[in-house]
């Protein structure tokens, strides 16, 4: 599904039967906290349960619309091209990037799951451009792991070092070309 030409766009799609899984999983979840919800309310400590229950549902709702979408949408999850990239991948997905606002692109590992992990020259200036529910995960994603911006495997098809290297020599040719410009 990925087009990888010299110059073309690199357009990832998600990787259906993980949408589909991730999908149905959510909807595990839905259904137990739908029933944590109705439960508590005859158990020991009805509020609480009630209010983890309703976390849930809230949480796992918002994910399983999330899947159901892109698998309904069928819409690239990232686009990568001469401007930078595009990554609509995760529910706090980072946008419309440019290669001149990266100052970093890692691959790294937390909790067993691989990212590629990108730096902002200017995070703060990108967060104001962003929604007040995505500036709030961002904001707290960021005291999770080191990287302003994390693309993760769950919403790409390609593996995810094959993407990695492709995204980091792109933003290397355009980071030397800007400075090409700059000397001259």
């Amino acid at each position: 599904m990925s087009q990888r030409l010299h110059g073309a766009p690199i357009v990832e799609y998600p990787d259906r039967k993980r949408m589909f899984l991730f999908a149905f999983g959510s909807l595990v979840f839905v259904l137990i906290g739908g029933w944590m919800i109705v439960s508590g309310v005859r158990g020991e400590e009805p509020l609480l349960i009630a209010v983890i229950g309703l976390a849930a549902v809230l949480l796992f709702g918002l994910a399983l619309l999330f899947y159901l979408y892109h698998l309904v949408k069928r819409q690239p999850t990232l686009r990568v091209d001469e401007e930078g990239l595009l990554d609509t991948s995760s529910l706090i997905a980072a946008g419309r990037i440019s290669w001149g606002e990266i100052s970093e692109v890692r691959l790294y590992t937390y909790h067993g799951e691989r990212f590629i992990g990108i730096n902002l020259h200017d995070p703060d200036g990108y967060l104001v451009r962003q929604g007040w529910l995505i500036r709030l995960f961002m904001r707290w994603n960021k005291r999770l792991v080191e990287a302003h911006v994390n693309i993760a495997q769950t919403g790409i098809a390609t593996p995810l070092h094959v993407l990695y290297e492709e995204v980091r020599r792109r933003w290397l040719q355009a980071t030397h070309a800007a400075e090409g410009k700059a000397s001259d």
